[in-house]
C-alpha cells in the first residue's frame, strides 16, 4: 500500500502549519481540524470553571508551549468559540462540538459560558500592534491595547492614538457621521484615508470639527494639534473605557482581550512586566471581571530571550502569578495533534501495519535506542501506537523539539525573536510527509522518515550562514549523498544537549526502512564523517568521538584558533598542569617498616622548571626521547625521568588547546552568533582539558622511566599516579642510600622527649643514625663550626636531608637530641651552652638552627670519673645515676638546684642565732657550686672532686644550722640558757641571792657560733634549772611574809570598826577588796612587786577602805527657799539630806613644813620632828580628815 493511500485524510492537503492570531482566511479549515486532546480538555475545563465562576478573583489566563507548540492555536479558537462567532456560514461552536462528545461536562461549561456571559474578542498579536516608536518604553503595552480596543470600536487604530482620541469624543456627541461628510466634502477623500496624515489636513480638518460642533469659525486653533498635546494616554482611563462599552452591551456581557506573543514581549522589560500586571487588575477592578486578558508565552522563556537578569526573572513570576488560569501545552500534546490531524490511518491500512509491528518490535530497542550516554526516548508503546506514528519514529517528536529549542537558543533562525514559531511542528512533520509520499514510499518498503529528512522543513526559517555549509556541501559532495544526510542530521541536533552524535547514534536518525541493514548503514555513515571531518564541515569533539557540525563563523573561528601563536612554554605548562591533576601535589612518598615520609619534587618538562624548584629530587617529563630502545634520555642526578612514547597526538591536542584558550581570552565576538561560538569553545576547555589528562595517563601507562640515566621501567608497575608513584620510591631508594637507618617516625614532641636526661639513665648503644650524625661531627673537626640547621657545608640538616641520606629534618634533630641526651655533644647558641629544657624546646620548634653550633664531648678518664663519683657520693649521699661526666653534672646541678633554695629560706630565719655570719658564708658556697656546674658541666671534671670535701661539710653544718633553726631538743635547751641569761641573773639579784661566778660562765654558752653542735649547751640547761628552783623558792618566801602583813593590814580596821553595824553592802565590798588583792598577791612573780604589793595596795585603796568603813553623814540644807511644798498643802518642807563622803589622806603624804631640817640627827630633832608631825595630824583631823597609814 503507497502512502497516499495509507492516511485518512490526503496528507498533502492544504494546513496552514503556521497560525496567524489575526488571520481568518483559513479559520474554517483552523476550526475543523482541531484537535482536542485530553490534555487540552483539561486545560479548557480548568479555563471555563474560572470563566464561569461568579465568584471568581482573577480575570487572566497564560498559555504556554514550546515553539510550535500550538499555543496560538489554541488562542485563536478559545476567542473565535467565546464570541462564538460564524465562520463560512456555522457558528464556531459548532466546529468544535463534535469533538466534545466524550467530554459532556467541557460541552457544559462552554454552553453556560455562552448563555451567560455572551462576549466579543479582541485578538491580535503584541509584537505586531505595539508602537514601532517607543516600544520597548512601559507605554508601548497600553498602547497596543488602546490600539486594538479602538479598531474593534472602529476607530483609528493606528500610532497616532489621539485622533482616536477625538473620534471618540465626536461619536460619544452623535458627531462623528456628520464629521466625516464634511472632511469627505472638503478634501474629496474619505475620513479613513485623511486621518492617516491628519497633520497634512489639520486646518479643514480644524474646520469641519469647529462646523459640526456649532462653534464660530477660528475657534480652534489646530484641532488636530490640540488633541496631540493633551491626549495622554493611562490604564485607568482605558479600563474606564471598556467598561462604557461593556456597559452599553447590556448584563453579562465581556470583552476579552486575547494577546498573542506577549511572554516574549515583556521578558526583558520588568517596565514591560509590570504594565501588563497593572492593565490585567484595572480591568478586574474596573469591569468588575467582565474582561478577560489571555496570554501566550514561551514554555520556558530562557530558552526563548537568553538568560534573563534575576530581577526580570522575578518580575515574570509575579506576572505569571497574576494570571490564575495555566494552560502548559507539552510535547505529548504536539504529538497527538499531529497523530490525528496528520497522521490517522485508512481502515485499509490497519491490518498491513499491524502485521509490520508484529515482525519488527522485537528489534526497536535495537533499532531506536541511543546508546554513548544520550538521553532515552520513550518507544513505540504497543501496536496502537506504532500504528499512528508510522511512518514516523517516537523519538523523533520529542528530539526535534529539542533542535528546535537549541537552533533557536543559538539564533540559528532569522526574525526578531529567533523563530518564535516560524514552522510548526505539523508543517515540518507534514513537509516530510509528503515527500515520502512523492517517492516509492510504501508499507510494502517499510520505508521510515529519517530525523535528517526534517532540515527541509527548516531551511528557510534558517540563518544562510547557520547552514551554509551544506549548501555548500550539496554542490561538491553531490556524488555522496549521505555525507549530505549526515550534514544535516549534526544540523539539527548540535545544540541539543543531552544527545552525542556518535556514528552509532546517527545511524538511528538516519535508518530508513526496516530492510535497510544497520552494519552498512553505519560504515556509510563513519565513511562520510571521516569525509566531512577531513574538508572541515564537521569536527570531531577532543573530548570524545562525538562529531559537531560546524557553521561558516564556527569555521572562520576554528582557522582563527589555529593560526593563533603560541609559545613553548605555554605547551610545557599545559602538560605539567595536567600531569599535577593526574598525580596531585609533586610528592613522593617513601616507607621503611614503620617510617614513612614524604619526599618534595621539581617537576620539569624536557627539562624545563614547571612552577617554583628547590627540591632535591626532580622528575622530568620527556616528549622528545630518542626513538631507539637503547638510546637513554640524557638526566641528571637524583632525577626520574619520564620518557613518552609516541606522544605526537598528544602534543597536537595540547597546542591545540593552548591556541583555543588564548583566543577565547583574547576574543571579542563582533556579532551575537561570533559570541555564542566562543563562548562555547571557552565553556569546551574544561571537557578538553580533563580529556588531555586521560591521554597524559595512557602515555605514562606506556612510558619508559630513568633514575640516574639507570631504565627501572621493569621495576614500576601500574599505570597513570599508581606507575608514577611507584618509579619515584624508587628514585628514591636509589638516591637515598642511607635512608634505610630512619626505622621510625618522629615527632616534635619526640625531639623534646629525646633531649632530656631521664632519657640517657639506661646506657644503651646509639642507634646507628645517631651514630652516624656522630661520626660526621668529628669528621669535620674541631676547626669547623658545626651547625644543626642552615645551608653551610657544616649543617647537619643540609647534609642529612639531602646527599645520599634524605632524612626528614625532625629525624635529624632527634639524631641532635639523643646525642645531647648521650652526652656526646654539646650545643652552644652565641658562645653560651644551651642545655636542658631550654635545648629541648629550641629542637622541638626547630627555629634558628642555624644558630646552634655543635661539638663533640671529650672522653673523661676512668679514674677522673671515679674521683667525680665518689665526690659526688660524698656530698648527695647517694650514687649517681649516669655514668659519664656531663650526666652527673646535670644530677648535681639537680640536686644543688633543690638544696641550695631550702638554705636560702631558712636564712633569715638564722640571724636570729649567733652562727647566722656563718651559715649565711656556708649557703653562698653551695650557690657558687651550683651555678658553676649550671653554667658548665665541665666544672664537675675541672674542679668538683678539690671542692667536695669543702662542700660537703658546707652542707652538713648548713643541716645541722637548719635543723637547729627549726626547733630541735637541743635548740630549746639552747634557747632555756639564752632567756634565762637575759633575765634569771637579774631576778636572783631582785630577790637576794648570791649569783655564783660559775653560772654566769655556763651561761656563755648561748652566744657560742657554734652552739648548734655544742655539748655545753646540756650542763649548762641543767645549771640554769637549779637556779630557777632556787629563785622559785626565794619569790615564795618573799611572797608570803607580804601577805601576812596584808591579813595584818586587813585586822588593823576589823580591829577598830564595828563591821557588824556596817551596811550589807559595805561589808562585801570591803572583803571584796582584800579577797582580790591576796589573789592578786598568790600570781605575781616580780620579786620587786611582791615587796612594794602591800604599799601599793595601800596606796590605791585606803582612801576607799575608810570611806567603806565610815559612811558619810546627810547634809542639812541650808536654803528654805529651795524647799518644796507638803502635798497637803501645809507649807514647804526641807528637802532630805545628801550623805557626804569623808575626806582622807596618807600619812606618807603629810609634809611636815615645820621642821625644815633636810635630816634627824639628835634626840631634840627627833621631838621637833615629832611636834612638827604632831602638828600636822592636828590640823588634819580637826579639819575632818581622815589620816591613813
Amino acid at each position: 500500500m503507497r502512502y497516499e493511500d495509507m492516511y485518512e485524510k490526503p496528507i498533502d492537503r492544504p494546513i496552514d502549519a503556521v497560525v496567524k492570531a489575526s488571520s481568518v482566511e483559513h479559520l474554517a479549515n483552523e476550526l475543523d481540524e482541531y484537535v482536542i486532546t485530553p490534555e487540552l480538555a483539561g486545560h479548557l475545563g480548568r479555563f471555563f470553571d474560572e470563566y464561569n465562576d461568579p465568584d471568581a478573583t482573577g480575570n487572566g489566563a497564560w498559555i504556554a508551549g514550546f515553539f510550535g507548540s500550538g499555543k496560538s492555536h489554541l488562542l485563536k479558537i478559545l476567542a473565535v468559540i467565546l464570541e462564538d462567532q460564524e465562520v463560512a456560514g456555522k457558528r464556531a461552536i459548532d466546529y468544535i462540538l463534535p469533538k466534545l462528545e466524550d467530554d459532556p461536562a467541557l460541552r457544559g461549561a462552554r454552553e453556560v459560558a455562552r448563555t451567560r456571559h455572551p462576549s466579543e474578542s479582541i485578538l491580535f498579536n503584541i509584537d505586531i500592534i505595539a508602537p514601532n516608536q517607543g516600544r520597548t518604553e512601559a507605554g508601548g503595552l497600553l498602547a497596543a491595547f488602546i490600539k486594538v480596543f479602538n479598531r474593534h470600536c472602529g476607530y483609528f487604530d493606528g500610532d497616532q492614538q489621539h485622533i482616536a482620541k477625538m473620534e471618540y469624543d465626536l461619536d460619544r456627541e452623535g458627531l462623528l457621521d456628520a464629521f466625516k461628510a464634511r472632511i469627505e466634502a472638503a478634501t474629496e477623500k474619505p475620513w479613513e484615508d485623511v486621518r492617516k496624515a491628519a497633520l497634512l489636513y489639520g486646518t479643514k480638518i480644524t474646520a469641519a470639527f469647529d462646523e459640526v460642533c456649532g462653534n464660530e469659525p477660528g475657534t480652534n486653533g489646530n484641532v488636530v494639534s490640540y488633541y496631540q498635546q493633551t491626549y495622554k494616554p493611562d490604564i485607568h482611563a482605558f479600563a474606564l473605557r471598556v467598561k462604557e462599552y461593556i456597559d452599553a452591551h447590556g448584563p453579562g456581557f465581556r470583552l476579552n482581550f486575547f494577546v498573542d506573543e506577549a511572554g516574549q514581549y515583556i521578558a526583558k522589560d520588568s517596565n514591560l512586566m509590570t504594565n501588563l500586571q497593572s492593565v490585567a487588575e484595572e480591568l478586574a477592578t474596573v469591569c468588575d471581571g467582565a474582561s478577560w486578558v489571555v496570554v501566550t508565552s514561551q514554555e520556558n522563556m530562557e530558552d526563548t530571550i537568553g538568560q534573563m537578569t534575576d530581577r526580570s526573572a522575578n518580575d515574570f513570576s509575579k506576572i505569571q502569578a497574576r494570571f490564575k488560569v495555566k494552560m502548559q501545552l507539552t510535547s505529548k500534546d504536539a504529538k497527538e495533534v499531529i497523530k490525528q490531524r496528520l497522521l490517522a490511518k485508512s481502515r485499509d491500512a490497519l491490518s498491513a501495519l499491524g502485521a509490520m509491528y508484529d515482525r519488527y518490535k522485537d528489534d526497536f530497542p535495537v533499532l531506536f535506542d541511543f546508546a554513548d550516554g544520550s538521553k532515552r526516548y520513550v518507544n513505540y508503546r504497543d501496536e496502537d501506537d506504532f500504528v499512528d506514528t508510522y511512518p514516523f519514529v517516537s523519538y523523533q517528536f520529542e528530539l526535534f523539539i529539542s533542535a528546535m529549542r537549541g537552533l533557536s537558543d543559538y539564533n540559528a533562525f532569522t526574525g526578531r525573536h529567533h523563530s518564535t514559531g516560524a514552522r510548526s511542528m505539523l508543517g515540518v512533520f507534514q513537509e516530510v510527509g509528503v515527500e515520502l509520499n512523492r517517492g516509492d514510499g510504501s508499507t510494502e518498503g517499510q520505508d521510515l522518515a529519517t530525523f535528517d529528512s526534517m532540515f527541509e522543513g527548516l531551511r528557510n526559517s534558517l540563518k544562510s550562514e547557520v547552514y551554509g555549509a551544506i549548501s555548500t556541501a550539496e554542490t561538491n559532495l553531490a556524488n555522496m549523498p549521505m555525507a549530505i544526510r549526515v550534514l544535516k542530521a549534526l544540523l539539527l541536533v548540535k545544540y541539543c544537549k543531552d544527545f552525542r552524535a556518535t556514528s552509532g547514534n546517527l545511524r538511528v536518525l538516519l535508518y530508513g526502512s526496516f530492510k535497510q541493514n544497520t552494519a552498512t548503514l553505519e560504515q556509510e555513515i563513519k565513511d562520510a564523517l571521516a569525509e566531512l571531518e577531513r574538508q572541515l564541515y564537521i569536527r570531531r569533539n577532543p573530548n570524545s568521538n562525538v562529531y559537531e557540525y560546524l557553521t561558516d563563523d564556527e569555521k572562520d573561528i576554528e582557522k582563527e584558533i589555529r593560526n593563533t601563536e603560541i609559545q613553548t612554554s605555554d605547551v610545557r605548562d599545559k602538560i605539567g598542569e595536567a600531569f599535577k591533576d593526574i598525580v596531585g601535589a609533586s610528592r613522593a612518598v617513601y616507607e621503611n617498616g614503620a617510617f614513612s615520609h614524604v619526599f618534595p619534587y621539581n617537576l620539569k618538562v624536557n627539562g624545563d622548571a614547571i612552577g617554583r624548584g628547590g627540591s632535591d629530587l626532580t622528575l622530568d617529563i620527556v616528549t622528545d626521547a630518542p626513538s631507539g630502545i637503547a638510546d637513554i634520555p640524557a638526566s641528571g642526578p637524583k632525577t626520574l625521568t619520564v620518557a613518552l612514547h609516541d606522544p605526537n597526538a598528544f602534543l597536537n591536542d595540547v597546542a591545540m588547546f593552548v591556541k583555543t584558550n588564548k583566543y577565547v581570552n583574547q576574543a571579542s565576538g563582533t556579532g551575537e552568533v561570533r559570541g555564542t561560538i566562543i563562548s562555547d569553545k571557552r565553556a569546551m576547555l574544561n571537557g578538553q582539558s580533563r580529556k588531555l589528562r586521560s591521554d597524559l595517563e595512557g602515555l605514562i601507562g606506556k612510558a619508559r622511566f630513568y633514575v640516574s640515566g639507570v631504565d627501572v621501567t621493569e621495576s614500576v608497575s601500574g599505570t597513570g599516579k599508581t606507575a608514577v608513584e611507584c618509579a619515584m620510591g624508587e628514585l628514591v631508594r636509589r638516591s637515598y642510600t642511607g635512608l634505610q637507618q630512619i626505622t621510625q617516625n618522629y615527632s616534635d614532641s619526640d625531639v623534646y622527649n629525646s633531649c632530656l636526661p631521664a632519657q640517657a639513665i639506661i646506657d644503651l648503644p646509639l642507634p646507628e643514625y645517631a651514630q652516624t650524625v656522630l661520626s660526621w661531627i668529628g669528621l669535620m673537626g674541631s676547626g669547623c663550626s658545626v651547625t644543626v640547621g642552615g645551608e653551610g657545608t657544616a649543617s647537619l640538616a643540609a647534609h642529612f636531608t639531602k646527599d645520599e641520606y634524605g632524612w626528614p629534618d625532625v629525624a635529624v634533630r632527634n639524631a641532635v637530641a639523643t646525642l645531647y641526651a648521650a652526652s656526646r655533644i654539646e650545643i652552644r647558641k652565641a658562645g653560651a651552652l644551651l642545655e636542658g629544657s631550654s635545648l629541648a624546646q629550641a629542637l622541638k620548634t626547630g627555629r634558628d638552627m642555624e644558630k646552634l653550633v655543635v661539638s663533640k664531648v671529650e672522653a673523661v678518664p676512668p679514674e677522673r670519673l671515679a674521683k667525680i663519683k665518689s665526690a659526688y657520693r660524698n656530698l648527695v649521699g647517694t650514687n649517681p645515676v649516669g655514668g659519664d661526666a656531663k650526666t652527673i653534672a646535670g644530677e648535681l646541678a639537680s640536686q644543688l638546684e633543690q638544696e641550695v633554695p631550702t638554705f636560702r629560706d631558712a636564712q633569715g630565719r638564722a640571724s636570729a642565732y649567733p652562727f647566722a655570719a656563718e651559715f649565711a658564708e656556708k649557703v653562698g658556697k653551695l650557690d657558687h657550686a651550683r651555678g658553676a656546674v649550671s653554667g658548665d658541666w665541665k666544672w664537675i671534671v675541672d674542679q668538683f672532686p678539690e671542692s667536695a670535701d669543702g662542700l660537703t661539710e658546707a652542707k652538713t653544718d648548713l643541716s645541722r644550722m637548719k635543723q637547729f633553726i627549726e626547733g630541735s631538743q637541743l635548740a630549746a635547751k639552747w634557747n632555756e640558757v639564752k632567756e634565762f641569761g637575759e633575765s634569771g641573773l637579774s631576778e636572783m639579784r631582785d630577790l637576794g641571792i648570791d649569783v655564783p661566778a660559775e653560772l654566769e660562765g655556763t651561761l656563755a654558752v648561748a652566744g657560742d657560733p657554734e652552739c648548734y653542735k655544742s655539748r655545753e649547751i646540756p650542763r649548762a640547761a641543767g645549771a640554769v634549772r637549779r637556779a630557777k628552783d632556787e629563785i622559785d623558792r626565794a619569790r615564795e618566801n618573799l611572797r608570803a611574809g607580804v601577805a601576812g602583813e596584808l591579813d595584818e593590814y586587813r585586822a588593823s580596821f576589823e580591829s577598830t570598826c564595828d563591821l557588824n553595824a556596817l551596811p550589807e553592802e559595805s561589808r562585801r565590798m570591803f572583803a571584796e577588796l582584800f579577797e582580790r588583792a591576796a589573789d592578786k598577791l598568790s600570781v605575781e612573780r616580780s620579786p620587786l612587786r611582791i615587796r612594794t604589793f602591800l604599799e601599793s595596795f595601800k596606796r590605791d585603796n585606803a582612801a576607799r577602805i575608810v570611806a567603806l568603813l565610815n559612811p558619810p553623814e546627810p547634809e542639812s540644807s541650808s536654803e528654805p527657799d529651795a524647799a518644796k511644798t507638803d502635798e497637803t498643802g501645809g507649807g514647804p518642807q526641807p528637802e532630805p539630806a545628801r550623805p557626804r563622803a569623808p575626806r582622807t589622806c596618807e600619812l606618807s603624804s603629810l609634809r611636815v613644813g615645820a621642821y625644815s631640817r633636810p635630816t634627824i640627827k639628835s634626840r631634840q630633832d627627833i621631838d621637833d620632828y615629832l611636834e612638827a608631825l604632831r602638828a600636822e595630824l592636828e590640823a588634819k583631823v580637826d579639819d575632818g580628815i581622815i589620816v591613813t597609814r
